[in-house]
Formats: structure tokens, C-alpha cells, sequence
């Protein structure tokens, strides 16, 4: 028992220790060091390899410990004990506070959040409600750290007369051995970057949060207008060209539907979170969709149409609106607001049109849209400040009155006209709608499943309004009419995963059956409404522009996507390399092709032909926007 007892005295003795003036700084630290480090290590991120996880883990704990010693060295200027707690858990809820964020924003959008993000804080409110019904008790336990120093501190405080309160001096000196170890370790970690080139989330994973956000704070405040090369310019003109051989070949042949709605106004009318499994699917024997069913029969129907974004409504725009790819951590309208864009819009004014006008019911500075806009050709935007706020949902205009107040204001544009008009209400987690009762809900009352069939049914109402409205006032037959979803309705790392396995009938855990529903609506009426067939082969929102031009009668030699209506390629490039292409999926994260028929599965090379080809879109795709392309060879700078 004496044993006992000495080590347990021994273990009080340094416990108090630990908590004096000095030595609880670094106690946090390591805290937060092992916070870091574990958040690192669960970053989702391309399998590299036992030998790289190897090589990178010391340069992962030295840059993590350096940062976090520079960090705290300011700590060891304080004279008082408490004053050196409170700085400390400063910086470790501060820690604490960017990991959780970054985890349920990884949860949300499969990505992780950048400075620039961080900039535009109105789009980060604003998704505050969606994070929060992704949120697990997991995530909580990333704080329990504090009560318990706040046991500990209070366990092993000293009375104000017995602290000791050095000078100046000695606090001085303590904070520059601090900050110089911490410096030194820093600069010796990186001699362990690895030598494999970085890709999507890699660069998180193999320094750790602290560098990451470094390196994109530098990189975004040393921006420079980048420097335009020669070969950039050649290199994207001979991806087209390459691709433009394709085309031009198709083109020998007579092209099917071309110019078939020449002359007609252009709607396009992309809506919040629809899905396509709530096409054509009832519960308790009412249709989910009954308005947009009755207009699939008479529209060309694309029900393989995959969402390319990743949860983010502005690169559905971009998909749509340039047939060019999204860039992978920020919105485009965000990095490249003031670029020259190749767009639906302009290439329409250019041929004889109107008016090219945006409806959205929201604040019109939200994602840069304001300045985006007239960057992409639209000479009209109508946002919230422009309708009658008549019919609010917890602060988001209905879609009834705002496509009421669209249907009426589309008369005071010259026609033809481009009518692009995004929809809000359905927006994620769906409990915005409050006492609609129009539908059934149950078994999944109460959930976000429950939720979801609720307002996708409020908002295929305000669609089948908007529907008679044009119909009423002459403009449905004088219009080529393009509806689609902007992405999928749900993460699958919602709460309720039980019901969305039941509504969909598929295990939604498992990543192949996400991928097999990862698809939206595309909906293409033509203006009499005569054509009408489901097309099976694989679409994407790249290929609207496209489709729509031939459609329109118009022509534009830089588009990245397909029409839809005369071409026998199946390949849809998903966002970070992934693609679908007939029955095969490749999920680049993973890197495993899988096979959506039969379910088998199998590690791909990076140097596949089908990989190399996704990627260089997307890096064409990307490099289009960082030298401003169209800006620098003067392609449709009419205004």
C-alpha cells in the first residue's frame, strides 16, 4: 500500500505541476497539437500508400508543432497563471472551432473550407442551418477537453499570494526560446513535403490545418494578375480544336433538332435540390411531382442527367451557363468574379436577342452574383429587392409568388429574350415551409426525409403555376423551355439515414448506391411541346449549353460538354476527377472503378486513359478561368 501510495503522491505532484504558471501553456498545446494532428489524419483524401502516410507523418506532427509553439509563445508574456490559461484556450477553442466547422462542411460539400470562404461570410450564415442537421455527438467530443482542464486549473489553483509573477525579463526570454524552437521545428519540417505531385485535399492531409491555412492565406494575399503564357492559350485552343475534329465530323451528317426553336425566347429555370428519384415516385398514393411528371410527357427527358457540383448551387450556374467545369474549393463567381465569361447570354445577345435577364429571390450580392453577373452577359438581374416580399418561409421568398412575379415581369422583356431563374425554397435542410399540408408525408413525418417530399411538392406547384402563367400569357409556345435540378437533395450524412434508406430502397451508406441516385432532372420542352422521349444515355449540366444552342440555332466553338441530342459519347466528368461513362463509374477519391450493372470494383492507375482524360478537362477547364482565356484572345467582348 505504501507503493500505492507514493505512486499516486507522485502523480498529484506532477499533475500540480503541470498546472503551474508556464507548464499549462504547454499542456494545451499538446492538447491542441493532438487535436490537430487526429483531425489530419481522418482528412478524406486520395490512398497514397502505406510508405506515404510514412514519410509525411513527421512532417504532419514537426509543421503542426512548430506553428502551434509560435502560436503559444505570445502565452509566456503574461505574468498571472490565469491570464496564460485564458490565451491558451483562446487559441485551442480556436482550434477546436475549425475543426469542427471544417468537418461538417466536409460532411456537407465533400471539401474543406478555404480563406476565401471564409471572406464571404454571408454565404457561410447562410448554410449554418444545413450544417446543423448533419451534425453528430461525435463532433462534441473535439471539446471535452475543456471542462476538464477546467477541473484541472481549478483542482490545482493557487491563491493569489503564492503565485509567483516574474519581471519582464525572464518573461521575454521564455517567449523568444519559445517562438525560435517553434520556428526552427517548422522550417526542418519541410524538408519532409513529399515529392508526389498534390492533389485534392492532399495538401490538408500531409501538413496539417495550421500550414494549410497559411499557405492559402499567402497565396490569396500575394494574388497578382496572373502572367498569360503562350503555350496556356495554345495548349486550351488545341483541346478544342482536338475536340472541335469531333464535332465538326458530327456535324457532316444533317444535325438532329438544329434550329428547331430558332428565334425563340430561352427559359431557364434551374431549381433548388430536385432530385430524380422524386420523378414519377408517389407516397400514400399521391404524386411527389404531379406537375413536372404531366411535363415530362411532353419534353425530351434526360433521366440520367448526373449532378456535377457537389451541393453547390453556383456551379450549377456555371455548369449551365458556360459549359465549362466548377473549380474545386470555391465558387468561380467567388476567385474569377471579374473575368470576361463565354457564356448562354452572350452568345445569344451576339446572335439578335433582346434582353438576357437572371430572376433569383434573393439577396443579389449572395455569392458574388452582383458583380458576377453582368461579367457573364446578362443585362438584367432581378433579385429580392425587386419582388413584393408577399409570401415568406422563415425568411426565403415562396416559389409561388416568386415565379407569379417572374411569369409577369418576363412580358417587360424584348424578345426574344434568356430567361435564367432560379428557385429557393427547396432549399437544404427543406424545414423552411411551415403549416403546408397539401401532401402526405408519413412514414417519414418529422424527418428531413418527411421534409424534403413536402417542400419538392410546394415547389413542383409553384412550377405548374408558373407553367399555366406562361401557357396563359402566349409565352410557353414561343419558348424553348429547359428545367433542371441543380444537385441532389441530400449529403446521405443527415441523421435520419434510416428513412432515406427506405425512401430510396437502396443502402445509402454505401458509395455506390450514393452514385447510382447522384442524378437531377433534365427537362428540355420545345416550343410546341411535340417532341417527347426519355433519353437512358448519361447527361450532365455541362451539356445544357450545348443542347440549347443547337437547339436555338446559334453556334459557340468553346464548349466543354456535349448536345445532348447528336453525340454517341457517354462520358460525364464529375467533379475531382470522378466520371461516369455507360455503366462504368470511376470515384476518383478512391480511385475504384466500379461497375454500376453488376457492382464490381477495381483499383485504377493514374494513368489510365479514361483518369487523364477528366482530368485534363477539368485542368483546361480551370486553367480558362486563372488566365481570364476569353479576356486574352477577345472572344465576345461585345457587351
Amino acid at each position: 500500500m505504501k507503493g500505492v501510495g507514493i505512486i499516486n503522491s507522485r502523480t498529484v505532484h506532477f499533475l500540480g505541476k503541470l498546472a503551474q504558471r508556464n507548464y499549462i501553456v504547454i499542456t494545451i498545446a499538446v492538447i491542441s497539437l493532438i487535436k490537430l494532428i487526429v483531425f489530419s489524419l481522418t482528412v478524406e483524401a486520395p490512398p497514397m500508400g502505406w510508405e506515404w502516410e510514412i514519410k509525411t507523418l513527421p512532417g504532419l506532427i514537426l509543421s503542426s508543432g512548430g506553428l502551434l509553439a509560435m502560436i503559444f509563445a505570445p502565452a509566456f508574456l503574461f505574468r498571472r497563471r490565469k491570464s496564460q490559461v485564458y490565451y491558451s484556450q483562446v487559441v485551442n477553442g480556436a482550434i477546436t472551432t475549425f475543426i469542427i466547422a471544417n468537418r461538417a462542411y466536409n460532411l456537407f460539400f465533400h471539401s474543406y473550407i478555404t480563406p476565401e470562404t471564409i471572406l464571404h461570410t454571408t454565404e457561410g450564415l447562410s448554410m449554418f442551418r444545413a450544417l446543423l442537421s448533419i451534425m453528430r455527438f461525435r463532433e462534441f467530443l473535439w471539446l471535452i477537453d475543456f471542462p476538464l482542464l477546467y477541473y484541472f486549473v481549478q483542482r490545482h489553483h493557487q491563491p493569489a499570494g503564492e503565485e509567483q509573477r516574474p519581471p519582464l525579463t525572464p518573461r521575454l526570454g521564455q517567449f523568444a526560446r519559445f517562438s525560435l524552437v517553434g520556428f526552427l521545428v517548422f522550417a526542418f519540417s519541410l524538408n519532409f513535403k513529399p515529392a508526389e505531385p498534390c492533389q485534392p485535399n492532399l495538401s490538408l492531409r500531409e501538413g496539417g490545418m495550421l500550414l494549410f491555412y497559411l499557405r492559402e492565406t499567402a497565396s490569396l494575399m500575394g494574388e497578382t494578375e496572373e502572367e498569360v503564357f503562350g503555350e496556356d492559350v495554345r495548349q486550351i485552343k488545341d483541346w478544342f480544336e482536338e475536340h472541335r475534329e469531333e464535332r465538326e465530323a458530327k456535324e457532316k451528317e444533317d444535325l438532329k433538332y438544329f434550329g428547331k426553336a430558332r428565334g425563340k425566347n430561352l427559359i431557364l429555370l434551374q431549381v433548388e435540390a430536385l432530385q430524380e428519384v422524386v420523378i414519377g415516385k408517389t407516397i400514400n398514393g399521391q404524386e411527389i411531382t404531379p406537375n413536372l411528371n404531366r411535363l415530362k410527357g411532353e419534353s425530351v427527358y434526360f433521366e440520367n442527367c448526373y449532378d456535377q457540383v457537389d451541393m453547390a448551387t453556383a456551379d450549377a450556374e456555371v455548369l449551365a451557363n458556360l459549359s465549362l467545369y466548377p473549380i474545386t474549393d470555391v465558387s468561380v463567381y467567388m476567385r474569377y468574379t471579374d473575368n470576361h465569361f463565354n457564356s448562354i447570354a452572350r452568345t445569344l445577345m451576339d446572335s439578335g436577342y433582346g434582353d438576357a435577364a437572371v430572376f433569383h429571390g434573393f439577396k443579389r450580392e449572395f455569392y458574388n452574383r452582383q458583380e458576377a453577373y453582368p461579367n457573364l452577359g446578362f443585362t438584367e438581374y432581378f433579385s429580392r429587392r425587386h419582388y413584393e416580399l408577399d409570401e415568406m418561409h422563415n425568411n426565403l421568398l415562396g416559389d409561388k409568388t416568386f415565379l407569379r412575379q417572374t411569369a409577369s415581369k418576363l412580358e417587360d422583356l424584348e424578345e426574344p429574350y434568356y430567361a435564367f431563374v432560379i428557385t429557393l425554397t427547396s432549399h437544404h435542410p427543406f424545414n423552411y415551409l411551415e403549416g403546408y399540408d397539401q401532401i402526405n408525408v408519413s412514414p417519414y413525418e418529422g424527418t428531413i426525409v418527411g421534409d424534403y417530399i413536402r417542400s419538392i411538392h410546394y415547389t413542383d406547384a409553384a412550377i405548374g403555376l408558373f407553367y399555366e402563367m406562361l401557357k396563359e400569357k402566349g409565352i410557353l409556345e414561343d419558348s424553348l423551355l429547359v428545367i433542371y435540378g441543380d444537385h441532389v437533395a441530400f449529403n446521405y450524412n443527415e441523421i435520419h439515414w434510416e428513412e432515406q434508406n427506405d425512401f430510396f430502397g437502396r443502402d445509402m451508406n454505401d458509395p455506390l448506391e450514393q452514385m447510382r441516385e447522384h442524378r437531377v432532372p433534365l427537362f428540355i420542352r420545345f416550343p410546341k411541346g411535340n417532341v417527347s422521349k426519355v433519353v437512358s444515355d448519361n447527361a450532365g449540366m455541362v451539356d445544357i449549353f450545348p443542347t440549347s444552342a443547337n437547339l436555338l440555332g446559334v453556334r459557340n466553338r468553346y464548349l466543354m460538354g456535349r448536345d445532348l441530342l447528336n453525340t454517341d459519347e457517354e462520358m460525364v466528368i464529375l467533379k475531382r476527377g470522378s466520371y461516369v461513362k455507360g455503366n462504368y463509374l470511376y470515384h476518383a477519391p478512391t480511385r475504384v472503378m466500379h461497375d454500376l450493372a453488376t457492382g464490381g470494383q477495381r483499383v485504377v492507375d493514374e494513368d489510365h486513359d479514361m483518369v487523364q482524360k477528366a482530368e485534363e478537362a477539368l485542368s483546361i477547364s480551370e486553367m480558362i478561368y486563372r488566365i481570364d482565356f476569353f479576356r486574352e484572345i477577345g472572344y465576345r467582348l461585345t457587351p
